[in-house]
């Protein structure tokens, strides 16, 4: 977990007996974080359920994070935050699955590289719009696939998931997102 867990606001519910996590954006980002040890090849399929109940401000409050690694992680800053902050495994590239602010956004991939001393970034929209508002949408991204469009120039032979968890955004008003059944699978 990363920021204050007390600006956090979520409750887990029930609705036609499937869990799901009721989240509300506060006045700091907050982030929690599963390590996972996975090989991209062997389980490239990630699956959840979302559903976004407002969007006034055109960013739903949460996305998800998914970290990747392989042989060549040389982060050697992490030691040193592990020291003073909550314990992120090391990765070497990550990438966000978020809702965007139109549903013709959808399946646009952008790649961040903002300097040489952050790691890249890519950025991908899976669903939005306001159209699709206050409905359950049961998603699948092919992680390999993202990966291989994001960084071609990498093998992901040796590449493994070293995290999956979401992000609530920091927003100026109180947005409600609902988030269930995260997974990976072949």
């Amino acid at each position: 977990i990363v920021g204050n867990i007390e600006q956090f606001e979520s409750q887990v519910l029930i609705e036609n007996q499937k869990l799901y996590l009721a989240i509300t954006s506060g006045k700091a980002p907050f982030t929690a974080l599963r390590p996972i040890k996975a090989q991209l090849l062997a389980t490239p399929f990630l699956s959840w359920e979302w559903r976004i109940m407002e969007n006034a401000e055109n960013h739903a409050p949460i996305r998800l994070t998914i970290g990747f690694a392989d042989s060549e992680v040389q982060n050697e800053r992490w030691l040193t935050k592990k020291l003073w902050k909550p314990a992120i495994p090391e990765f070497s590239r990550s990438l966000t699955i978020e809702w965007g602010r139109s549903a013709l956004q959808r399946g646009v991939l952008q790649i961040y590289k903002k300097s040489q001393t952050e790691l890249p970034t890519a950025r991908y929209i899976s669903r939005g719009g306001r159209e699709n508002l206050g409905r359950w949408w049961r998603e699948i991204v092919d992680l390999s696939s993202l990966h291989s469009k994001a960084w071609p120039e990498l093998d992901m032979q040796n590449t493994e998931i070293v995290f999956a968890g979401f992000i609530v955004n920091k927003l100026g008003s109180r947005m409600s997102g609902h988030l269930g059944s995260i997974r990976l699978s072949r």
